[in-house]
């Protein structure tokens, strides 16, 4: 296996852990409707996005990387921000900020997506 598609594995795990740890928190259906709004966004800019599909069971990256062209390197990281953006919104900085410290230690701190009170 290449770096490249060790690096697309990466991103495409990193969504799907995601993707669990909200639907721990918010339930599948609430963070399915989430998820498509998050996709519905970012396809604006990475269109190839849009053939992400998920259900009850979790993503399928299949139908994006069995057709052309392959999502633009930024586009699952735009994808993962929108996510953490929808959530922090949606629960709160704190509540948002928890949920992300629970991720893997290399994902990015919630910080870095919402402004710093004071």
């Amino acid at each position: 296996m290449g770096p490249e598609q060790k690096n697309l594995d990466h991103r495409q795990a990193r969504l799907a852990g995601l993707w669990e740890r909200m639907v721990q928190t918010l339930g599948v259906y609430t963070v399915n409707v989430l998820l498509d709004r998050a996709i519905w966004h970012v396809a604006q800019q990475y269109p190839e996005l849009a053939r992400i599909q998920y259900g009850d069971d979790g993503l399928s990256f299949e139908a994006l990387v069995s057709t052309s062209p392959l999502p633009a390197e930024g586009a699952y990281e735009a994808l993962y921000d929108e996510m953490l953006l929808i959530m922090a919104r949606l629960l709160g900085k704190d509540m948002a900020r928890r949920l992300i410290d629970e991720l893997k230690p290399e994902e990015p701190s919630a910080t870095t997506l919402m402004p710093s009170e004071g």
